[in-house]
């Protein structure tokens, strides 16, 4: 399958926590491929772990996609992960939906309350969630689960289509 990530390589967006998750994923010989979007940030440290890593050619990293690829980006890509960590109904999460991607999150935060409306709007049928408290792990286990069971990334993608067409208004119509 192949993983999306979108979003800057800093620490709110949770890049670490992802990249550390491929590295876990590529070292346990699961088979993916990722395309990390990426803007604002220089990426080149990122890259460079992923090669010290040992898939380096598994991880592709692009820089700054413009708004009308990336639409593009989400109905190709099969799994989008948001490790977003000050939000999980974020623009690329519905942008995923939009695009019928598989959809990763991470859970709500009960001290601060970060992502309840996320987990309120976007039902478990539709996104899974990982654990904030362990996320690399959570991760790692969501995405060992799905890549083995390939059937359920695609029923999830046609739930996602399914839930965007329903509830969900287009990037011109919400922008």
């Amino acid at each position: 399958p192949i993983l999306l990530y979108v979003g800057r390589m800093d620490a709110n967006k949770g890049a670490e926590e992802f990249l550390e998750a491929l590295t876990q994923l590529g070292h346990s010989k699961i088979d993916f491929y990722a395309v990390v979007v990426t803007g604002g940030t220089d990426f080149t440290d990122a890259q460079s772990r992923m090669h010290d890593a040992g898939i380096g050619d598994r991880v592709a990293f692009k820089y700054f996609v413009p708004h009308d690829d990336l639409v593009t980006y989400y109905g190709q890509t099969d799994i989008y992960v948001s490790t977003d960590k000050w939000a999980n109904l974020t623009n690329t999460v519905l942008e995923a939906l939009v695009g019928g991607s598989c959809i990763i999150l991470l859970g709500s935060d009960p001290v601060t309350h970060v992502g309840e409306s996320g987990e309120e709007l976007i039902p478990e049928s539709i996104a899974l969630r990982v654990p904030r408290s362990r996320p690399v792990e959570g991760l790692v286990e969501c995405l060992t689960s799905l890549i083995a069971e390939p059937d359920q990334i695609k029923v999830r993608r046609a739930r996602s289509l399914q839930f965007a067409d329903e509830k969900l208004w287009r990037w011109e119509d919400r922008i």
